[in-house]
Protein backbone atom coordinates (compact mmCIF):
# COMPACT_ATOMS: atom_id res chain seq x y z
CA UNK A 1 0.00 0.00 0.00
CA UNK A 2 1.83 3.33 -0.76
CA UNK A 3 0.41 6.65 0.07
CA UNK A 4 1.22 9.63 -2.39
CA UNK A 5 3.20 11.90 -0.53
CA UNK A 6 2.68 14.40 -3.29
CA UNK A 7 0.03 15.55 -2.17
CA UNK A 8 -0.51 16.06 1.53
CA UNK A 9 -2.86 19.04 2.04
CA UNK A 10 -1.69 22.62 4.00
CA UNK A 11 -0.26 20.94 6.74
CA UNK A 12 1.40 17.72 6.70
CA UNK A 13 -1.12 15.87 8.12
CA UNK A 14 0.13 12.61 6.76
CA UNK A 15 1.50 10.77 10.46
CA UNK A 16 -2.10 10.52 10.85
CA UNK A 17 -3.61 9.27 8.15
CA UNK A 18 -4.73 5.33 7.34
CA UNK A 19 -3.40 3.73 4.34
CA UNK A 20 -6.76 3.06 2.84
CA UNK A 21 -5.54 2.54 -0.91
CA UNK A 22 -5.48 -0.47 -2.80
CA UNK A 23 -3.64 -3.20 -1.66
CA UNK A 24 -0.52 -3.92 -4.15
CA UNK A 25 0.19 -7.34 -3.39
CA UNK A 26 -1.29 -10.49 -4.48
CA UNK A 27 -2.73 -11.64 -1.25
CA UNK A 28 -5.61 -13.12 -1.13
CA UNK A 29 -6.68 -12.11 2.32
CA UNK A 30 -5.20 -9.73 4.29
CA UNK A 31 -5.90 -7.95 7.97
CA UNK A 32 -5.87 -4.01 8.47
CA UNK A 33 -4.71 -2.82 11.61
CA UNK A 34 -5.53 0.88 12.10
CA UNK A 35 -5.38 2.84 15.08
CA UNK A 36 -5.39 6.61 16.42
CA UNK A 37 -4.78 7.19 20.07
CA UNK A 38 -4.59 11.34 20.86
CA UNK A 39 -4.48 13.91 23.62
CA UNK A 40 -5.42 17.29 22.63
CA UNK A 41 -5.70 19.99 24.81
CA UNK A 42 -7.54 23.37 23.65
CA UNK A 43 -6.70 26.66 25.98
CA UNK A 44 -9.77 29.03 24.15
CA UNK A 45 -11.42 31.27 26.12
CA UNK A 46 -13.96 32.91 23.23
CA UNK A 47 -16.75 32.58 22.01
CA UNK A 48 -15.79 30.62 18.54
CA UNK A 49 -14.50 27.08 19.86
CA UNK A 50 -14.80 25.31 22.61
CA UNK A 51 -12.41 25.15 25.22
CA UNK A 52 -12.01 21.44 26.18
CA UNK A 53 -9.68 18.92 25.61
CA UNK A 54 -10.22 15.22 23.46
CA UNK A 55 -8.36 12.38 24.98
CA UNK A 56 -9.09 8.97 23.71
CA UNK A 57 -8.21 6.65 20.53
CA UNK A 58 -9.83 5.10 17.57
CA UNK A 59 -9.69 1.64 16.69
CA UNK A 60 -10.45 0.09 13.16
CA UNK A 61 -9.35 -3.39 12.43
CA UNK A 62 -10.33 -4.92 9.05
CA UNK A 63 -10.42 -8.09 7.27
CA UNK A 64 -10.13 -8.32 3.55
CA UNK A 65 -10.57 -10.53 0.73
CA UNK A 66 -8.94 -9.61 -2.71
CA UNK A 67 -11.37 -11.14 -5.35
CA UNK A 68 -9.20 -10.45 -8.43
CA UNK A 69 -6.52 -8.37 -9.38
CA UNK A 70 -8.73 -5.21 -8.92
CA UNK A 71 -11.30 -6.01 -7.10
CA UNK A 72 -11.41 -6.19 -2.99
CA UNK A 73 -13.93 -7.12 -0.69
CA UNK A 74 -13.13 -5.30 3.39
CA UNK A 75 -15.31 -5.73 6.67
CA UNK A 76 -14.85 -4.90 10.49
CA UNK A 77 -15.13 -2.03 13.23
CA UNK A 78 -14.81 1.29 13.76
CA UNK A 79 -14.45 1.90 17.57
CA UNK A 80 -13.78 5.13 18.71
CA UNK A 81 -13.23 6.11 22.37
CA UNK A 82 -13.15 8.97 24.98
CA UNK A 83 -11.50 8.82 27.71
CA UNK A 84 -13.62 9.71 31.04
CA UNK A 85 -17.09 8.59 29.14
CA UNK A 86 -17.61 5.87 31.24
CA UNK A 87 -17.96 2.05 30.13
CA UNK A 88 -20.14 2.87 26.96
CA UNK A 89 -18.57 1.95 24.12
CA UNK A 90 -20.40 2.54 20.56
CA UNK A 91 -19.32 0.07 18.03
CA UNK A 92 -19.86 1.07 14.05
CA UNK A 93 -19.60 -1.20 10.71
CA UNK A 94 -17.03 -0.78 9.11
CA UNK A 95 -17.40 -2.74 5.31
CA UNK A 96 -16.39 -1.68 1.83
CA UNK A 97 -16.36 -3.04 -1.92
CA UNK A 98 -13.49 -1.55 -4.08
CA UNK A 99 -12.89 -1.68 -7.77
CA UNK A 100 -9.20 -0.38 -9.07
CA UNK A 101 -7.98 0.15 -11.87
CA UNK A 102 -5.41 1.96 -13.40
CA UNK A 103 -5.22 4.44 -10.33
CA UNK A 104 -8.79 4.86 -10.72
CA UNK A 105 -10.63 3.22 -8.15
CA UNK A 106 -14.46 3.27 -7.13
CA UNK A 107 -14.85 2.67 -3.24
CA UNK A 108 -19.01 1.94 -1.97
CA UNK A 109 -19.44 1.99 1.84
CA UNK A 110 -16.91 2.72 4.10
CA UNK A 111 -15.03 5.71 2.68
CA UNK A 112 -11.53 6.66 2.87
CA UNK A 113 -12.35 9.84 4.88
CA UNK A 114 -11.35 12.38 7.11
CA UNK A 115 -8.06 14.51 6.69
CA UNK A 116 -7.36 11.59 3.75
CA UNK A 117 -9.61 14.14 1.21
CA UNK A 118 -7.11 17.19 1.67
CA UNK A 119 -9.57 19.36 2.03
CA UNK A 120 -8.40 23.30 3.35
CA UNK A 121 -9.52 24.24 6.91
CA UNK A 122 -12.63 26.64 5.66
CA UNK A 123 -14.33 23.61 4.77
CA UNK A 124 -12.75 20.83 6.90
CA UNK A 125 -11.75 21.23 10.65
CA UNK A 126 -8.75 19.09 11.91
CA UNK A 127 -10.91 18.19 14.84
CA UNK A 128 -12.95 16.56 12.19
CA UNK A 129 -10.62 13.61 12.41
CA UNK A 130 -10.52 13.37 15.64
CA UNK A 131 -14.85 13.60 16.57
CA UNK A 132 -16.47 12.39 13.23
CA UNK A 133 -14.11 10.42 11.78
CA UNK A 134 -16.18 7.79 9.99
CA UNK A 135 -18.01 8.11 6.60
CA UNK A 136 -20.20 6.16 4.49
CA UNK A 137 -21.52 6.67 0.97
CA UNK A 138 -19.79 6.54 -2.71
CA UNK A 139 -16.26 7.36 -3.36
CA UNK A 140 -14.43 8.05 -6.69
CA UNK A 141 -10.37 8.18 -6.12
CA UNK A 142 -7.70 8.89 -8.81
CA UNK A 143 -4.46 9.32 -7.32
CA UNK A 144 -0.75 9.95 -9.87
CA UNK A 145 1.90 11.23 -9.28
CA UNK A 146 1.12 14.41 -10.37
CA UNK A 147 -2.54 14.45 -9.64
CA UNK A 148 -4.76 13.43 -6.87
CA UNK A 149 -8.70 13.91 -7.43
CA UNK A 150 -11.46 12.79 -4.93
CA UNK A 151 -14.89 12.62 -5.45
CA UNK A 152 -17.15 11.48 -2.82
CA UNK A 153 -21.39 11.04 -0.87
CA UNK A 154 -20.95 11.16 2.77
CA UNK A 155 -24.42 9.69 3.89
CA UNK A 156 -24.51 11.27 7.47
CA UNK A 157 -28.25 10.65 8.38
CA UNK A 158 -31.14 8.55 7.05
CA UNK A 159 -34.53 9.61 8.65
CA UNK A 160 -37.46 7.33 8.71
CA UNK A 161 -41.28 8.75 9.30
CA UNK A 162 -41.28 11.33 12.54
CA UNK A 163 -37.69 11.29 13.15
CA UNK A 164 -36.64 14.19 15.49
CA UNK A 165 -33.92 14.80 12.85
CA UNK A 166 -33.44 16.23 9.80
CA UNK A 167 -31.74 13.81 6.50
CA UNK A 168 -28.37 15.16 6.62
CA UNK A 169 -25.19 14.23 3.83
CA UNK A 170 -22.28 16.21 2.40
CA UNK A 171 -20.94 15.76 -0.92
CA UNK A 172 -17.51 17.06 -2.06
CA UNK A 173 -14.56 16.98 -4.40
CA UNK A 174 -10.93 17.53 -3.92
CA UNK A 175 -8.78 17.76 -7.05
CA UNK A 176 -5.17 18.83 -6.74
CA UNK A 177 -2.58 19.29 -9.99
CA UNK A 178 1.45 19.17 -9.79
CA UNK A 179 3.56 21.08 -12.15
CA UNK A 180 6.81 22.86 -11.85
CA UNK A 181 10.17 21.34 -11.68
CA UNK A 182 12.55 19.42 -9.30
CA UNK A 183 13.23 22.24 -7.27
CA UNK A 184 10.22 24.36 -8.05
CA UNK A 185 6.74 22.55 -7.99
CA UNK A 186 3.41 24.26 -8.21
CA UNK A 187 0.31 22.88 -7.09
CA UNK A 188 -3.23 24.29 -7.78
CA UNK A 189 -6.09 22.74 -5.68
CA UNK A 190 -9.95 22.95 -6.76
CA UNK A 191 -11.94 21.63 -4.27
CA UNK A 192 -15.86 22.00 -3.08
CA UNK A 193 -17.82 20.70 -0.17
CA UNK A 194 -21.59 20.87 0.03
CA UNK A 195 -23.67 20.26 3.40
CA UNK A 196 -27.20 19.74 3.23
CA UNK A 197 -30.19 19.43 5.44
CA UNK A 198 -33.54 18.42 4.83
CA UNK A 199 -36.19 15.79 4.38
CA UNK A 200 -40.02 15.52 4.78
CA UNK A 201 -40.51 12.51 6.62
CA UNK A 202 -39.16 14.60 10.50
CA UNK A 203 -40.86 16.69 12.67
CA UNK A 204 -38.85 19.30 13.23
CA UNK A 205 -40.28 21.77 11.26
CA UNK A 206 -37.07 23.23 9.97
CA UNK A 207 -37.29 24.24 6.55
CA UNK A 208 -34.41 22.63 3.91
CA UNK A 209 -31.22 24.48 3.84
CA UNK A 210 -27.77 23.58 1.57
CA UNK A 211 -24.32 25.20 2.26
CA UNK A 212 -21.72 25.23 -0.98
CA UNK A 213 -18.04 26.36 -0.16
CA UNK A 214 -15.64 26.71 -3.59
CA UNK A 215 -12.16 26.73 -2.93
CA UNK A 216 -9.01 27.15 -5.16
CA UNK A 217 -5.73 28.58 -5.45
CA UNK A 218 -1.92 28.30 -5.83
CA UNK A 219 0.80 25.84 -3.60
CA UNK A 220 4.23 26.45 -4.16
CA UNK A 221 6.95 23.83 -2.77
CA UNK A 222 10.59 25.87 -2.93
CA UNK A 223 13.30 22.85 -2.39
CA UNK A 224 16.03 24.57 -0.65
CA UNK A 225 18.98 22.17 0.55
CA UNK A 226 17.80 22.07 4.20
CA UNK A 227 14.31 22.48 3.67
CA UNK A 228 11.17 23.65 1.62
CA UNK A 229 8.96 26.68 1.49
CA UNK A 230 5.95 26.68 0.86
CA UNK A 231 4.11 29.67 -0.04
CA UNK A 232 0.19 28.81 -0.13
CA UNK A 233 -2.61 31.06 -1.10
CA UNK A 234 -6.46 30.10 -1.16
CA UNK A 235 -9.77 31.74 -2.19
CA UNK A 236 -13.33 30.77 -0.66
CA UNK A 237 -16.54 31.44 -2.11
CA UNK A 238 -19.48 29.84 -0.16
CA UNK A 239 -23.17 30.43 -0.86
CA UNK A 240 -26.04 29.54 1.44
CA UNK A 241 -29.65 28.09 0.36
CA UNK A 242 -31.25 29.47 3.34
CA UNK A 243 -30.34 31.97 6.00
CA UNK A 244 -32.20 29.93 8.94
CA UNK A 245 -28.61 29.52 10.95
CA UNK A 246 -27.75 33.31 10.17
CA UNK A 247 -28.13 37.02 11.12
CA UNK A 248 -30.49 38.51 8.86
CA UNK A 249 -28.01 40.93 7.68
CA UNK A 250 -25.57 38.36 6.27
CA UNK A 251 -25.62 37.87 2.60
CA UNK A 252 -25.93 34.71 1.03
CA UNK A 253 -22.40 35.08 -0.58
CA UNK A 254 -19.62 35.10 1.24
CA UNK A 255 -15.54 35.22 0.59
CA UNK A 256 -12.30 34.04 2.30
CA UNK A 257 -8.90 34.48 2.29
CA UNK A 258 -6.61 31.63 3.46
CA UNK A 259 -2.63 32.28 3.06
CA UNK A 260 0.18 30.05 4.69
CA UNK A 261 3.79 30.48 4.82
CA UNK A 262 5.59 26.88 4.95
CA UNK A 263 8.55 25.66 6.30
CA UNK A 264 9.08 22.10 5.87
CA UNK A 265 11.96 20.02 7.24
CA UNK A 266 12.42 16.35 7.44
CA UNK A 267 12.53 16.75 11.51
CA UNK A 268 9.58 19.25 11.70
CA UNK A 269 7.44 21.53 10.01
CA UNK A 270 6.33 25.50 10.63
CA UNK A 271 3.58 27.31 9.46
CA UNK A 272 2.32 31.15 9.82
CA UNK A 273 -1.24 31.55 8.81
CA UNK A 274 -3.55 34.80 7.94
CA UNK A 275 -7.23 34.28 7.38
CA UNK A 276 -9.38 37.00 6.35
CA UNK A 277 -13.47 36.62 5.76
CA UNK A 278 -16.27 38.27 5.37
CA UNK A 279 -19.69 36.62 6.40
CA UNK A 280 -18.14 33.40 6.15
CA UNK A 281 -19.17 30.51 7.53
CA UNK A 282 -19.46 26.73 7.08
CA UNK A 283 -20.53 24.00 9.79
CA UNK A 284 -17.77 21.56 9.00
CA UNK A 285 -15.30 24.55 8.67
CA UNK A 286 -12.41 25.66 11.27
CA UNK A 287 -14.65 27.55 13.83
CA UNK A 288 -12.26 30.01 14.27
CA UNK A 289 -12.91 31.24 10.80
CA UNK A 290 -16.49 32.01 11.57
CA UNK A 291 -17.54 35.08 11.44
CA UNK A 292 -20.91 34.51 13.80
CA UNK A 293 -20.30 32.03 16.68
CA UNK A 294 -22.89 29.92 17.47
CA UNK A 295 -21.69 28.52 21.14
CA UNK A 296 -23.73 31.10 23.31
CA UNK A 297 -27.35 30.93 21.44
CA UNK A 298 -28.66 33.80 23.27
CA UNK A 299 -25.20 35.88 22.78
CA UNK A 300 -23.96 35.33 19.32
CA UNK A 301 -20.96 36.99 18.58
CA UNK A 302 -20.63 38.49 15.09
CA UNK A 303 -18.18 40.30 12.76
CA UNK A 304 -18.43 41.42 9.25
CA UNK A 305 -15.51 40.93 8.64
CA UNK A 306 -13.42 38.19 10.43
CA UNK A 307 -9.16 38.07 11.19
CA UNK A 308 -7.12 35.90 12.34
CA UNK A 309 -3.16 34.50 12.45
CA UNK A 310 -2.91 31.20 13.34
CA UNK A 311 0.77 29.85 14.53
CA UNK A 312 1.57 26.16 13.85
CA UNK A 313 4.75 24.27 14.74
CA UNK A 314 4.43 20.20 14.62
CA UNK A 315 7.11 17.57 15.27
CA UNK A 316 6.50 13.98 13.49
CA UNK A 317 8.30 10.99 14.60
CA UNK A 318 8.65 7.34 13.62
CA UNK A 319 8.82 4.53 15.91
CA UNK A 320 8.95 1.86 13.37
CA UNK A 321 7.37 2.02 9.96
CA UNK A 322 3.86 1.42 10.72
CA UNK A 323 3.65 3.35 13.65
CA UNK A 324 4.33 6.86 13.83
CA UNK A 325 3.06 10.28 15.48
CA UNK A 326 3.33 14.00 15.65
CA UNK A 327 3.30 16.77 18.09
CA UNK A 328 1.52 19.81 16.69
CA UNK A 329 1.80 23.53 18.99
CA UNK A 330 -0.87 25.99 17.28
CA UNK A 331 -1.36 29.59 18.73
CA UNK A 332 -4.25 31.44 17.42
CA UNK A 333 -4.30 35.14 17.79
CA UNK A 334 -7.65 36.62 17.25
CA UNK A 335 -7.28 40.24 15.05
CA UNK A 336 -10.92 41.08 16.42
CA UNK A 337 -11.00 40.84 19.93
CA UNK A 338 -7.29 41.24 20.51
CA UNK A 339 -6.55 38.03 21.98
CA UNK A 340 -4.20 35.17 22.00
CA UNK A 341 -5.45 30.62 22.18
CA UNK A 342 -3.48 28.08 22.12
CA UNK A 343 -3.42 24.65 21.69
CA UNK A 344 -1.45 21.57 21.70
CA UNK A 345 -1.42 17.61 20.64
CA UNK A 346 -0.33 14.47 20.86
CA UNK A 347 -1.10 12.20 18.16
CA UNK A 348 0.25 8.23 17.82
CA UNK A 349 -0.92 6.12 14.58
CA UNK A 350 -0.94 2.34 13.69
CA UNK A 351 -1.40 1.35 10.49
CA UNK A 352 -0.16 -2.14 9.68
CA UNK A 353 -1.33 -4.80 7.02
CA UNK A 354 -0.73 -8.18 7.47
CA UNK A 355 -1.04 -10.37 4.71
CA UNK A 356 -1.87 -14.16 4.77
CA UNK A 357 -1.16 -15.95 1.51
CA UNK A 358 -0.62 -15.86 -2.13
CA UNK A 359 -3.26 -15.37 -4.58
CA UNK A 360 -2.21 -17.53 -8.19
CA UNK A 361 -1.48 -15.00 -10.79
Amino acid sequence: MILNQNFLGQLDNSKLFWDDSFPDSVSMFFFHYKSLNFIKNNEYDTPFANGDTHFGWQLNPEFGLKLNQHLTAEAGIYLPYFFGTGPTWKFYPSFRIRLNTKGFEAIAGSLVNGLNHRLSEPLYEFENHLLQRQEYGLQLRYIKKKIFADLWLDWRNKIFLNDSRQEHFRSGYSLEFQTGYEKLKIYFPLQALALHYGGQLDTTGAPAYSDFAFVNGAKFSIALPSFTLMPDFRLVVAYQQSDVFFLLQNPKVKFAYWANFILRHKNFEFAQGYFYGQHYRLESGNPWMHSISFLNSRNKVYFNKRQILLTRFSLPFEVYTHFKGLFRLELIYDLNIRQMDYSMGLFMNVDELIRFNKANR
